[in-house]
């Protein structure tokens, strides 16, 4: 039995020929990249803690 093709296989074209990564490596980024990213979760961590904790108050 032939292997069917997807109609349109658009992420198999892009991962080959763009290169999208499969997973990020956090510690292979430059350090202000590194630096940004931690400062955006500790952002959205503190601002998910404050939607939970501002009803109470």
């Amino acid at each position: 039995m032939s292997h069917k093709n997807p109609f349109d296989d658009g992420n198999d074209f892009l991962k080959k020929h763009i290169g999208i990564p499969d997973q990020a490596n956090i510690k292979k980024l430059p350090k202000p990249i590194k630096i940004i990213g931690y400062l955006m979760l500790a952002g959205v961590s503190l601002f998910i803690l404050l939607i939970i904790i501002a009803p109470f108050s």
